[in-house]
């Protein structure tokens, strides 16, 4: 909601003028640059790129779903899903309330698929399984 994030935005605090300041001047902005993609240029092409980015992971877990199994290196999936880790990790330090950041059904359906794709790969990492019960764990990320 537009609403909330503007509660969010407006509880920024830029009065004294120390390193604190600078800081919290760079979150404002970083902030504005994930939240609102006509904030700048570049938000645009972040937003675009994002979302382009959102559908080829969708697309290539539908293929890991379709192709025998190993065919599509974990590497390729892994390099897709990074970017969304690094972009919740600093969207949650840039945000002005880190409590009302948990209440966005975004955030939290972003932190579900990023849990939902490693916990299974790390798993399958620490110990070996069977080919049946790794395809199941393809299946259930």
């Amino acid at each position: 909601s537009s609403g909330g994030r503007r509660i969010l935005i407006d509880s920024f605090d830029d009065s004294s003028e120390n390193e604190e300041s600078r800081f919290r001047i760079f979150k404002r902005g970083a902030w504005q640059f994930f939240e609102d993609r006509h904030s700048s240029r570049g938000a645009m092409v972040y937003n675009t790129m994002s979302n382009a980015t959102i559908m080829a992971c969708v697309a290539i877990a539908m293929l890991d779903l379709t192709l025998p199994p190993g065919f599509l290196p974990h590497r390729l999936v892994t390099v897709l899903e990074v970017p969304f880790l690094l972009e919740l990790t600093l969207r949650f330090v840039v945000c002005p309330n880190r409590l009302v950041f948990w209440f966005d059904p975004y955030n939290v359906i972003d932190l579900v698929a990023i849990l939902a794709s490693a916990v299974p790969r790390f798993i399958s990492a620490l110990t070996p399984m069977e080919p049946e019960m790794a395809y199941a764990c393809r299946v259930f990320s």
